[in-house]
């Protein structure tokens, strides 16, 4: 019986090597995934073989896929195009994404600080001076006031 097992190992290792995906070289080997993870994890040899054979298939399926983005671009497809610049050229990238999640996280600090605010202000100097508060500050209050919750 593990004499069995043995060349299945070997050839889920091989099938790796050509994609990646565990699922996929499961599927095409006749085992369940569970059974590829119970290797794994009963054999540390297997499980870096694996690894090992899971990068070598990421390199070639990342050969693949950039010489068909190349192909595309060389066919006048806009998205390859950008997808490329936006890529590899720091004129046309976008904004890093931690700009926007930054600016979020200031304006929720802010809106919390208004918000303490406006409760020493109600608590302090009565439901008036908060009333003239946010009346001289409508640029910065949103759609629900303090004074909505009282």
């Amino acid at each position: 019986m593990e004499k069995k097992w043995r060349g299945k190992r070997a050839r889920v290792l091989k099938e790796l090597e050509d994609n990646p995906l565990v699922e996929r070289a499961c599927k095409k080997i006749g085992i369940a995934r569970s059974t590829y993870y119970r290797w794994c994890n009963a054999d540390i040899v297997f499980k870096h073989s694996a690894e090992q054979a899971q990068d070598k298939g990421r390199e070639k399926l990342t050969d693949f896929v950039e010489s068909k983005l190349l192909e595309n671009i060389s066919n006048n497809q806009y998205a390859s195009i950008a997808y490329w610049l936006s890529h590899n050229t720091t004129r046309y990238r976008p904004y890093p994404k931690n700009v926007y999640t930054d600016e979020i996280k200031r304006l929720r600090l802010s809106h919390r600080a208004y918000e303490e605010l406006a409760d020493i202000l109600k608590t302090e100097a009565g439901y008036d001076a908060l009333r003239q508060f946010i009346s001289n500050h409508r640029d910065f209050v949103d759609h629900q006031s303090p004074l909505d919750n009282s």
